[in-house]
């Protein structure tokens, strides 16, 4: 055959495609346009219909029943209330409990000392354990402590669950001291 004569035969082309716009073409930013727009209805026809659903007491799921609401009773328990004298070297101790029902537990308390040259006391608020610790002058691992020796004080301190002591130490000094006081456990309960 001659080579000439195969030329000349019609070529086979491939059938064109879909017509592809390019991306930043003005009919592709407007279709992107168009798709961001119906999205958006959508999305409002969806809000406003559970909307007016919820305002007209109505819910998607008929079958939930009504939540209890937990009820919470106020308490509060007297620790410790008056005046008390700790004898020179010595300690005073109040012993409470603090239960596990008791929601929030919060010591509030008072105090103001009087005796002596300096009119001062060491007040800490520790775990049973850590009470015979404090009282023998070691270091202990204390809930609240006033800092260093005072005259007077106030706070009010969360405490942990547990068998509690509030303790007034003179340990340091020769001289008897008087103690007005007032102390107070106060703490939520649930109500049935």
């Amino acid at each position: 055959m001659d080579p000439s004569i195969e030329d000349r035969r019609p070529t086979q082309q491939p059938a064109p495609g879909p017509a592809r716009i390019p991306w930043n073409s003005p009919w592709f930013a407007a279709g992107v346009a168009g798709l961001l727009v119906i999205v958006a209805l959508l999305v409002i026809k969806r809000y406003s219909s559970s909307l007016r659903r919820a305002e007209s007491g109505t819910s998607a799921r008929l079958d939930v029943p009504p939540v209890k609401l937990l009820q919470y009773t106020n308490d509060v328990r007297q620790i410790a209330n008056g005046e008390v004298t700790v004898k020179a070297r010595q300690h005073f101790t109040y012993r409470f409990k603090v239960e596990p029902e008791m929601y929030g537990a919060l010591l509030v308390g008072e105090f103001k000392v009087s005796g002596g040259g300096s009119n001062d006391i060491v007040a800490a608020v520790v775990t049973e354990a850590e009470n015979e610790k404090l009282i023998s002058a070691q270091q202990a691992q204390v809930v609240w402590s006033t800092e260093g020796k005072q005259t007077a004080g106030r706070f009010q301190r969360l405490v942990p669950t547990g068998d509690l002591c509030l303790t007034f130490t003179n340990l340091y000094s020769p001289v008897d001291k008087r103690i007005s006081l007032n102390f107070e456990l106060r703490w939520q309960r649930k109500t049935p």
